[in-house]
């Protein structure tokens, strides 16, 4: 395999990736563009392996319905996800584990996605217990408890939009803020 002379790691452990890849369904042609991918993913993280990298950026583009074209757009998302919110990639890894299934079936796009698990990154939320409650947050959106749907009217959020398609996490909390602002810590 060409990229395993070209990169750092051992021919075991890019060929040790690249059946993975196989195994997942990827063909020839994909596998060599993952393994790229992967490998520039690797720089961003010092603790990170290759099936490690390889793992994440595989099930991230599958999430997300994304094709092999996409793979480095996908590592610079992630790669800069990293940066801004000091996540490594095995927080990212936990995070997206728990989140990217409900943000993926609300429609939302893999950079939306990244953003939030960011903004909760630089508030020292990473890993799995963060996006667990957001998880279970935005499935209350999606099918709300007859208590969570009267507190949903009583703020006046809308979470859907006339097409019936998810307006957003962003957009949610934007309205969130609007609509507590006058409210006291009591209420």
């Amino acid at each position: 395999i060409e990229v395993g002379a070209a990169s750092p790691y051992s021919t075991k452990e890019v060929s040790d990736l690249a059946a993975e890849f196989a195994s997942a369904g990827r063909t020839a042609s994909e596998t060599a563009g993952l393994l790229e991918a992967a490998t520039n993913l690797t720089q961003t993280d010092r603790f990170a392996t290759l099936s490690q990298a390889g793992a994440l950026l595989n099930s991230t583009m599958a999430m997300f319905g994304m094709t092999v074209g996409e793979a480095q757009k996908t590592v610079d998302q992630l790669a800069k996800t990293g940066v801004v919110s000091k996540a490594t990639l095995g927080d990212l890894e936990q995070s997206l584990l728990y989140l990217a299934p409900a943000a993926a079936s609300a429609g939302m796009e893999l950079d939306e996605t990244l953003t939030v698990i960011g903004l909760l990154g630089n508030r020292g939320l990473l890993g799995g217990a963060a996006t667990r409650a957001l998880t279970t947050a935005m499935s209350n959106f999606a099918k709300p408890t007859k208590e969570a749907g009267i507190a949903i009217e009583q703020l006046g959020l809308k979470t859907y939009d006339a097409n019936g398609q998810f307006v957003g996490l962003e957009n949610i909390f934007t309205q969130l803020s609007t609509s507590t602002a006058g409210l006291t810590q009591q209420q």
